[in-house]
This record gives C-alpha cells, structure tokens and sequence, in this order.
C-alpha cells in the first residue's frame, strides 16, 4: 500500500522498524558532497538525516567515495550538467540516536532503532551563481525522474525491504516541481508496488496545505 503523512523521514520510519520491520529511507542527498551541508549546519532533508544518525560516517567513508567521485567527474568535464547521475548508495545498518526534529534530543537506548538508507540524488533545478541552470523541457524531466524512481526502487526491491520510506524528492532545494515528481513516481511504480509492504511518502508539512504535501497526497486517494 502507498500511504502519505506529514512526518520527518526517520520519524516515519521509527515506528515500522521497532515493529520488527526492514525499513529503508530514501535520502535526498547531494551528488557531490557527503552530508551536503550538514558540518555547516544546513537544515535539508539530508542534513537532518545525517545529524540524528550514523549515516554520515558511512557517507564520508571510502566505500561511498566513488559515487561523489563519478559526479565530480562529470560535471568537470562537462559531461554533464546538474541533471545527476542514477547511482545510489545503499547503507545498512544506520543507528537512529536522535528524536528526528525538535531539539533532536538522545534517544534512550531501548529506543534507538536500526534502519537502512539509499542515497540518490535528484535533478537539480537551481539557478547557480553564473545565472546559469539546468533546465530540461517537461517531458525530459518527466523521463529522468521517471527513470531515477526506478533504480531507487530497483535497489530497495533487490534488498527485500518491507517499508519504503520516500518523500518529496527534490522539491526542496533543488527545486524540481512536486506534481511532476509524484507524477514520475506513480509511472515508475507500477512494475514494482508488490515488491513492499508499504511505501509511505514522509512530506513533512506544518500545514495541510503544504504544496509539496497535496501534490503526494495525490497518489494515496
């Protein structure tokens, strides 16, 4: 089943994996640097993740280094713009130590959990200080979220994870427009919805209203 709240992505995961469950989180992370902003103190998705967590240890490590590597890489030669590559990594095992959100206080220990997490990246829309941008048509950004969702879905299914926890991929900082991105998830998903338990899409939201929130939404009605 597909199920949408407006929680923290670690705060939705929580609950299904002290009940025993293999829960996996997307991380929407950057493609060239690991944590992205987090020893800045920088307030994304990943950030967060990376804050209440052991997932910037294994992000910062060497068995990770060749997924920034490959970005680096290509945006140095011009081979590619800000579009990002497909590559994830996948990390098992990631302690969550802290409350997700608040003063993300320590957990105590009997309620600490154990989760995994694939690290993607998603397009990223931005303008850049040239006054320079990625900027695709619709539909070739439909086509590279469309294929971006399949491999982040390849790899949880290859792994047999029981909840899959996604959100609002990209619409953040990176700007990529949420229905357009929810839109792509709904297409991708079709050859992979028996593969899980559930997928809920973790939109944190302080109002109902939210547009990232509504757009996802959408796809659990």
């Amino acid at each position: 089943k597909i199920s949408v709240s407006p929680k923290r992505s670690f705060d939705a995961a929580r609950s299904h994996a002290q009940a025993g469950k293999k829960v996996c989180v997307l991380n929407f992370a950057s493609s060239v640097c690991p944590g992205g902003g987090v020893t800045y103190g920088s307030q994304a998705q990943e950030e967060s993740l990376c804050r209440v967590s052991s997932l910037y240890p294994a992000l910062s490590g060497e068995s990770a280094k060749a997924f920034y590597d490959r970005h680096w890489e290509m945006i140095r030669s011009g081979e590619m713009k800000r579009e990002n590559r497909d590559d994830c990594i996948y990390t098992p095992g990631v302690i969550l130590l802290r409350e997700d959100g608040g003063d993300e206080e320590m957990l105590p220990e009997k309620e600490r959990c154990t989760l995994d997490v694939i690290t993607c990246a998603a397009p990223d829309l931005r303008p850049v200080e040239d006054g320079s941008m990625y900027a695709p048509s619709l539909e070739e950004l439909n086509d590279l979220l469309v294929r971006r969702w399949r491999r982040i879905l390849a790899v949880a299914a290859s792994e047999n994870v029981d909840v899959l926890i996604l959100g609002a991929f990209g619409c953040g900082v990176f700007a990529n427009p949420p229905q357009l991105v929810a839109q792509a998830f709904k297409c991708a998903a079709e050859e992979f919805i028996n593969c899980f338990e559930t997928i809920e899409f973790a939109v944190y939201a302080r109002n109902a209203d939210s547009p990232n929130y509504l757009a996802f939404k959408a796809l659990a009605e």
